[in-house]
């Protein structure tokens, strides 16, 4: 094959006419795209790490809350057990104050009972008693239980000591009112004379002596003015009486004074 010049310098020329052309009109279009495309995916790689970032955040504030949310849960937890030990607290107290409660009113009831039959039993054995000493002593004496009774008062008036008679007049002579003196039965009116002149003479006072019938003494005579008493008869064994029988309401093993 022969070389021609003329057709080696021509097909150079069209090379590089087309390789300008090419160069012109295709090589920075495709190359403006590919850049818009790199520049694309820059900003998706950066929005991808943005979300990240945010996301991770989000994680963070949700472990967040839900720490706090355990610590409150805990919270209420332990308050509601306190408050249930507190009201079982409370529950057991009450019913501990009402237990002793109804105890001391049923012990206060029992005492009222006991301390009525005392006194019942107080007056009816004081009854008894001055019942059957009178009917003794009538048997043996013509002299009456009654009248023997009141002298026997009158003996202890008489021989009343300093500190005894002071008091009495004191309170006789404080009060406006007259002297009081109760039995349970009548007192024959030249013993009313006496009692009422030694109580004069003792008191040296104006006060009037009133004699009185009264049941609820039992077994005696007494003389009473501003709450002073004095007194004769069997309250004194009766009050003795009264501390047995409570004793053994107290204790009922318990043997009484006159026990065998």
């Amino acid at each position: 094959m022969e070389f021609d010049l003329f057709t080696f310098i021509a097909q150079v020329i069209n090379f590089t006419v087309l390789i300008a052309l090419l160069n012109k009109f295709l090589f920075g279009r495709v190359k403006a795209a590919m850049d818009e495309r790199e520049r694309k995916i820059a900003d998706d790689l950066e929005k991808a790490v943005i979300q990240r970032q945010e996301a991770e955040k989000s994680a963070a504030l949700a472990a967040e809350e839900l720490k706090l949310l355990e610590s409150r849960r805990q919270e209420m937890l332990e308050d509601a057990r306190n408050k249930a030990r507190e009201e079982e607290a409370q529950m057991k107290a009450a019913a501990q104050t009402a237990a002793e409660e109804r105890q001391k009113k049923w012990q206060q009831a029992f005492s009222m009972e006991q301390e009525n039959y005392i006194k019942a039993l107080k007056l009816h054995s004081g009854k008894f008693a001055w019942k059957v000493s009178e009917k003794m002593l009538r048997e043996l004496s013509d002299e009456k239980i009654n009248n023997k009774a009141a002298e026997i008062f009158l003996k202890k008036l008489e021989a009343l000591g300093g500190a005894q008679t002071a008091e009495f007049k004191a309170a006789v002579n404080r009060s406006e009112k007259p002297v009081v003196v109760l039995s349970p039965f009548v007192i024959d009116d030249i013993l009313k004379d006496k009692i009422s002149g030694v109580i004069v003479k003792m008191t040296e006072s104006k006060n009037k002596v009133l004699f009185e019938r009264s049941e609820s003494i039992g077994f005696g005579i007494q003389a009473a003015v501003e709450g002073y008493k004095i007194s004769w008869g069997g309250s004194e064994y009766f009050s003795g009486m009264e501390k047995e029988v409570i004793d053994v309401f107290k204790d009922g093993n318990k043997k009484g004074g006159y026990d065998g």
